[in-house]
């Protein structure tokens, strides 16, 4: 396996790699659950389960967050500087060469009418330059591509904003950085709720708009923040912490959002991501997993990127050109939608992603 899988962690944490399968798995389920409706396995269409793309969301927070800390109070602001121009490089590779792969892809299977787009509502230097989104919505093509803007301006943002903080003050500071972005994307939020008079336009405005949900992936800033400065507390708490994340995600995810309300258009967002912070003090301290479990969820949590790029295309493809078979066969389209998914995430992954990786891990 080890000949395949190429990280640049030299020690990976089991926990946080088994946060991001259960991310990856629950985007893939969303996606490929319509092929159930009419089985007896209807009622997994129905599931009512926690958002992947906020696990992926406080995921990146922490993991970014963790070294930029680090960065901000150990090294001199010129030394600062330096180590965050090879910090966007690395995660430029990380990034843009799976995406601007699949997004050609993309492109060729919407003007060839494989998959179902619209190729002039916005012009491909905005998807290019992740810039779909930024405070306005986008739709009707490269659906998935909605939360990587979240995360790159992140990744670009919380640097130069550490670099306005003083060396010393880094401890006493970084909370108040993230209050202001909480703020500004609570702001946000209620200034466009009345965009959002039914669930689409709730799903493009308030779910998918990078001004919008900007404070789900800062939040995560917060609990590296937790985890550096008082860790005896991140230690001692994480049992306590475990089943307030479990209640609290259980509420999100029972509680119905009403399109209109405050709670939806304002409050659901925050709270979800808030809810998934809890869960990191366990996961960080879950370090390894011996056996094939353990080395699945590694496999897994490596592919789970292209996985995540993939996996509607590959739900269009099914839809637009096997319609009949998936509508028959619902739970054989299910599975295979899977299979797929998996088969052409690796094809990526081994392509793509796992030369920018080795590339990456010699800067």
């Amino acid at each position: 396996m080890s000949n395949f899988f190429v990280t640049s962690d030299k020690r990976r944490i089991f926990g946080l790699d088994l946060l991001r399968v259960l991310a990856i798995f629950i985007v893939i389920h969303s996606h490929g659950s319509h092929y159930l409706a009419s089985t007896f396995l209807a009622g997994m269409a129905d599931w009512r389960l926690p958002q992947g793309t906020d696990m992926f969301f406080v995921l990146s927070g922490f993991l970014i967050g963790s070294s930029v800390l680090s960065m901000a109070e150990e090294n001199e602001k010129h030394q600062f500087v330096t180590s965050s121009l090879r910090l966007y490089l690395k995660m430029a590779l990380r990034i843009l060469p799976n995406y601007w792969v699949l997004l050609a892809v993309n492109y060729i299977l919407v003007y060839s009418h494989v998959i179902p787009g619209d190729l002039t509502a916005m012009p491909m230097w905005r998807f290019a330059s992740l810039t779909q989104n930024l405070v306005s919505p986008f739709y009707d093509f490269f659906w998935e591509s909605w939360t990587l803007p979240i995360q790159w301006w992140f990744y670009i943002l919380l640097p130069i904003g550490m670099l306005l903080i003083p060396r010393r003050r880094v401890k006493q500071l970084t909370p108040l950085l993230v209050l202001l972005v909480v703020a500004f994307a609570l702001g946000f939020r209620i200034s466009v709720a009345d965009k959002a008079t039914n669930s689409f336009w709730w799903d493009v405005w308030i779910r998918k708009t990078v001004a919008s949900r900007c404070d789900c992936v800062w939040i995560g800033v917060v609990v590296a923040w937790v985890k550096r400065y008082y860790p005896v507390f991140w230690r001692r708490c994480r049992w306590w912490s475990l089943a307030l994340g479990v209640i609290l995600i259980t509420v999100c995810c029972s509680v119905t959002r009403v399109i209109g309300s405050a709670y939806a258009n304002v409050v659901y967002p925050t709270f979800s991501a808030v809810s998934i912070c809890l869960l990191f003090p366990i996961l960080d301290s879950w370090n390894e997993c011996h056996g094939f479990f353990g080395k699945a969820v590694a496999a897994i949590s490596l592919l789970s990127y292209a996985l995540f790029l993939s996996n509607l295309m590959v739900s269009q493809v099914i839809d637009g050109q096997f319609s009949t078979f998936a509508e028959t066969h619902g739970i054989m389209a299910y599975f295979l939608f899977w299979f797929v998914a998996f088969a052409f995430a690796f094809v990526i992954y081994y392509c793509i992603e796992r030369w920018a990786m080795r590339l990456r891990n010699k800067i």
